[in-house]
């Protein structure tokens, strides 16, 4: 992991020491930055910055996560906050997890505790800290994918990033809970830059800048879209990833990407089981044989357009997947087939069309 925090004060770094491997002077008001292990999965383990980690971790294997981090040197070369006083240098942290998903929170100093209590950023209720859960809403959203030779052409839409801060409404940081927000107010936020990289298929590659080998691919427009160039790789996936700006800078790390699959990688693709139309409603019966973890979800298209008005959200379980869809005949228009569209990461991945048959309601009278 990379930590970064603004410095309330000059701070030094020494060639070699500890995790430092370059020689600066960070002047007052500039960001420290250096690698190290941050992150606990189990107890009582101890991280590269000799902090013990919480028991809430658990033991290794249960699934826990808990970020426990010294900015004190030799591991780190910066010093945030180095009289512990309220209010100076607000920490922002980055979490991503195996799908892509992830979270931007940022927190202030905890006299009381004397740290910065990452929790202070949740939401509380009656003295009880609530919980944050990782998603995609940070992640960069597929707008178009053009086949293309050697490269394709993939076109995002980059957010502007939800950011947790102990300083929202409700949240840990107010005077009712550990009043580490001390009037700082929520940070400002913006789009970051646009990256590509490769690597596996499973899981997205390490969310760091420096050294991760993402390659700087451009900067979205003021609506947050861009197309940039793709090429998938022969095996593995290509990987697109962005960045978010808090207080005014840059984030050091990806904090949201989606999957390019590789060439040579298999598609999940659906199958039409039956496409019937009765008193006016088309139903849909379709399935999928497997799903990859960057399978989004589905559309239902008629005369090459989707009549659904959501995404039908991919169940990604394991092997087959059954899913039905209901469509008002109208929205078909004249159509005489449907087709199911899966998205998957950048892909759009047609089913072979199926043929719409009506089915006959009415008991038959008998003589």
């Amino acid at each position: 992991a990379i930590c970064d925090a603004d410095t309330s004060t000059a701070c030094s770094c020494s060639a070699g020491l500890g995790n430092c491997t370059t020689s600066a002077t960070c002047a007052s008001g500039t960001r420290t930055q250096a690698d190290s292990q941050l992150i606990c999965t189990a107890f009582p383990a101890t991280t590269d910055s000799g902090q013990i980690c919480q028991p809430e971790a658990g033991t290794a294997g249960y699934g826990n996560v808990t970020v426990a981090f010294d900015w004190s040197p030799p591991q780190f070369p910066g010093c945030p906050n180095l009289a512990g006083a309220p209010a100076v240098g607000t920490n922002a942290l980055a979490v991503t997890d195996l799908t892509g998903a992830g979270l931007l929170l940022t927190t202030n100093y905890f006299v009381g505790f004397g740290y910065y209590l990452v929790e202070s950023a949740y939401p509380i209720d009656q003295a009880q800290f609530g919980s944050i859960a990782c998603s995609r809403v940070n992640s960069p959203s597929l707008t178009s994918f053009t086949p293309g030779s050697p490269s394709d052409t993939v076109c995002v839409n980059v957010p502007v990033p939800t950011v947790y801060s102990d300083c929202d409404p409700g949240a840990g940081g107010a005077p009712s809970g550990t009043d580490s927000c001390q009037g700082v107010g929520v940070p400002t936020k913006a789009r970051g830059k646009v990256y590509k990289t490769t690597g596996g298929c499973t899981n997205p590659p390490p969310p760091r800048l420096a050294g991760g080998g993402w390659t700087l691919a451009g900067t979205p427009d003021g609506s947050g879209n861009i197309c940039i160039p793709v090429t998938r790789p022969p095996s593995g996936c290509a990987w697109v990833g962005v960045t978010g700006t808090i207080g005014g800078k840059e984030s050091p790390g990806i904090v949201g990407s989606l999957r390019v699959a590789g060439a040579a990688a298999a598609r999940p693709k659906a199958t039409i089981d039956r496409a019937a139309e009765s008193k006016g409603v088309v139903t849909v019966n379709f399935h999928t044989d497997f799903e990859t973890s960057d399978t989004l979800g589905f559309n239902i298209l008629a005369n090459g357009q989707a009549v659904n008005s959501l995404l039908i959200a991919a169940k990604n379980g394991a092997g087959r997947n059954d899913y039905t869809a209901s469509i008002d005949k109208k929205d078909i228009r004249n159509a005489r087939t449907i087709t199911v569209q899966t998205k998957v990461g950048t892909e759009l991945i047609d089913s072979a069309p199926a043929t719409i048959t009506k089915v006959k309601s009415g008991a038959k009278k008998s003589n």
